[in-house]
């Protein structure tokens, strides 16, 4: 009787096996991953701090409000569910107490340093002052200080001024006709970014001249969107290379475009011969130990220009709409540039410093709309830390986030912990008195974190410093300790403001109402058009100069 060969058997065994291995595959993963969420939920390290169990178990809720846009609201209501400290991931918790900022950002008591960096964020920016270690962050701030001084920023006057010159030009071009609203977040990023061009690389990019975007603008805003969702594929170390296939092609391209281009920009920078105080030069100063290399200047010029135009232009967009959504505060914005200058020829970068509402409405509108909007994340120390008077342990990570910071009412926030946690989540400032304060201080004063009120944000406001402090508008800048180009950035608003005012009467255009509402974030904001409609002001003899 013919046998079968044995071979032929082995591969009908093999073939009745490959059901069982792929059931007992499915079943190992089911297990692993019930495993794990059984244990993020009821015996990780972070069990006790609250938030939503969901949240808690997964990070998939996390990723799901961040690819959306809406990351930021859903965590202003869970800070206003569960109080200033919340748990988001299985290792991660956000804060909103402007007390947690030290915490978080500020050098470690012991003198070791500070909490390290996000690794999935610093993947693409270790090269730049943004993500690099603490070692070079000093040798990179240190090479663009100087572009940043008091000397050269009295350098660069006639060059941002000649700017601002230039965008009232244009807008009266534009009101010369028939009354029309004009998106002024296109006007505001022409304008900066003509700026940062002409202070970075010696040219501007004549945004204004053509009224329109240099292509460079698009590469940056859907640069950062990539990297939006790339930090999110990194958060699954296992599968990121699959999910990086879902990242849509064409943002992928232009992050590379971007690059590309800012490569171009600095070679072409380099190869020129000429002294000018722009940052390049600045970055230049520095040779031998410690000079940059030119990966180090590409990518330190990368970020100047995304944090020296789309940051600004953001913070004059909010700032407006906000103002103007305030008619009481308009008033006082308008009355005291136009009684505090005898011609426009007396607006200029240092006399617009004594504007002292101004410098409120700009504050408030910094607190109202953070140009910078997505949480900072810091990775704890080996040694654990202590955030908010309470120890968490090392490998978590810790996000300040802007938004729900100074959206929520401190004393709210404060009061809603209690009594959804166990002592142990009660910080050790919560004593009765402080949090009394704090209550009445909210409840008595009318204290209205939700509405631009430059009130709270003068010195001479009756709001306790409790309820405001000063420190809740760090988030200016990307980092605590990077605040090289806060004085250049309120600088150029300061003045824009200011001449706008001085040239014309403002009205928001109504299809723009709930314009912040709207607006979505990928690391920065995403955000729709700020119509208002300009009437050019008739200005009296008493405001016009004699030629």
């Amino acid at each position: 009787m013919p046998t079968q060969p044995i071979g032929f058997t082995g591969q009908i065994t093999s073939l009745n096996m490959i059901p069982l291995v792929c059931v007992g595959t499915v079943s190992s993963a089911f297990v692993y991953l019930l495993g794990t969420i059984i244990y993020n939920v009821y015996f990780h390290s972070l069990r006790r701090y609250p938030g939503p169990k969901l949240w808690a178990a997964t990070r998939i809720p996390y990723t799901r409000s961040s690819l959306s846009g809406q990351v930021h609201r859903r965590i202003l209501e869970l800070h206003q569910e569960y109080g200033p400290i919340v748990r988001i991931a299985p290792n991660e918790l956000a804060y909103n107490h402007p007390d947690a900022w030290k915490d978080v950002h500020g050098h470690l008591k012991n003198g070791t340093g500070d909490h390290g960096r996000d690794p999935v964020f610093t993947t693409d920016t270790r090269h730049s002052i943004i993500g690099a270690n603490r070692e070079n962050h000093s040798r990179f701030r240190r090479a663009l200080s100087h572009g940043f001084s008091a000397q050269s920023m009295f350098d660069q006057e006639s060059i941002i001024e000649g700017y601002v010159d230039l965008l009232i030009r244009r807008l009266h071009e534009q009101c010369a006709g028939e009354p029309k609203a004009l998106n002024m977040v296109s006007w505001y990023n022409w304008t900066t970014f003509d700026i940062i061009g002409d202070l970075a690389f010696g040219e501007p990019f004549h945004c204004l001249d053509e009224s329109d975007y240099h292509p460079w603008v698009k590469m940056i805003f859907d640069g950062v969107k990539a990297g939006a969702f790339n930090m999110n594929a990194r958060r699954y170390p296992l599968i990121e290379r699959l999910l990086m296939n879902f990242v849509p092609a064409d943002l992928q391209n232009q992050r590379a475009q971007h690059m590309a281009l800012t490569h171009e920009k600095v070679q072409k920078r380099l190869s020129a011969n000429f002294e000018r105080p722009d940052f390049i030069g600045s970055m230049l100063r520095k040779k031998g130990p410690g000079e940059l290399t030119f990966e180090e200047l590409k990518f330190n010029s990368s970020t100047l220009i995304t944090a020296g135009s789309e940051t600004t232009a953001t913070a004059l967009s909010a700032i407006t709409y906000y103002i103007l959504s305030n008619t009481d505060s308009l008033k006082k914005l308008n009355a005291e540039v136009r009684n505090a200058f005898a011609s426009e020829d007396d607006i200029g970068m240092v006399s617009v410093q004594k504007l002292v509402y101004m410098q409120a409405v700009i504050n408030e509108g910094l607190r109202m709309y953070p140009p910078v909007p997505s949480g900072i994340v810091r990775r704890v120390t080996d040694d654990g830390g202590v955030f908010l008077g309470q120890y968490v342990p090392s490998g978590k990570y810790e996000t300040l986030t802007h938004p729900a910071r100074h959206l929520c009412k401190f004393g709210t926030g404060l009061h809603t912990i209690a009594p959804k946690t166990s002592l142990f989540l009660i910080p050790s400032f919560l004593n009765a008195g402080l949090m009394t304060l704090v209550l009445q201080a909210t409840t008595r004063m009318g204290f209205n974190l939700s509405r631009l009120d430059p009130e709270i944000a003068l010195e001479e406001s009756e709001y306790p410093s409790s309820c405001y402090p000063s420190h809740v508008l760090l988030s200016f800048d990307c980092r605590a300790n990077l605040n090289l180009s806060s004085s250049l950035a309120y600088a150029e608003m300061r003045l824009i403001l200011a001449r706008i005012i001085w040239n014309f009467d403002m009205a928001l255009d109504e299809a723009s109402r709930g314009w912040d509402e709207k607006s979505q974030v990928y690391l920065l904001w995403e955000k729709g058009p700020v119509n208002v409609f300009l009437s050019p002001r008739t200005i009296g003899p008493e405001h016009v100069t004699e030629k």
